[in-house]
């Protein structure tokens, strides 16, 4: 047999590339490891706190007594993970209608019925003068974890958004009042 140089290069060529595709394949698994290593999103210590800013609305203002006014109260923000498919919601929502006579209509929500956070309904007042209306919100604490609520954040776990208030009020009249429409 003859020692063929041609062969010998092909070979040590075909060693080189061999060991150039393991360096490349070792340098992506040690790229790739930090990725691997890294632990699952998990609530920060401390949890954070958030300040809400509540509003309410009322229209139309003035109202004629016996006329449907719509009442809406909405938060500044939604929860995170919240969509219509979960139960992620701002907790204990309450409205209050103090009436000119100072005697109260009280509408409350063990969870927002939107996931942004909003509540809203028609209300027919039967007394003239200045009706007063208070939204409250009670202080909410994200208790929704991945595993129990679709859509959950586990960041968010005991983040808390604080109470917050809103009031307006808004004028019944005994005339009704023409609504244009379109």
């Amino acid at each position: 047999m003859t020692n063929n140089p041609l062969r010998k290069n092909a070979k040590i060529r075909g060693n080189r590339k061999t060991i150039l595709s393991m360096l490349a394949l070792l340098l992506m698994l040690i790229m790739a490891f930090p990725l691997l290593a890294l632990p699952t999103a998990s609530a920060h210590t401390p949890p954070w706190i958030y300040a809400t800013y509540p509003k309410i609305h009322v229209a139309p203002d003035p109202v004629g007594v016996g006329e449907n006014v719509e009442i809406i109260g909405v938060m500044n923000w939604a929860l995170p993970g919240a969509d219509y498919l979960n139960t992620i919601r701002f907790k204990n929502i309450k409205i209050t209608i103090t009436k000119p006579d100072n005697t109260t209509i009280v509408k409350h929500w063990n969870l927002a019925p939107d996931s942004g956070g909003s509540v809203f309904f028609l209300y027919k007042p039967e007394q003239v003068g200045v009706y007063k209306v208070l939204y409250e919100s009670d202080k909410t604490v994200y208790t929704w974890t991945p595993a129990d609520t679709p859509g959950a954040v586990a960041a968010s776990y005991n983040d808390t958004w604080l109470a917050g208030t809103a009031s307006t009020t808004f004028t019944v009249q005994k005339e009704p009042v023409a609504h244009q429409t379109g």
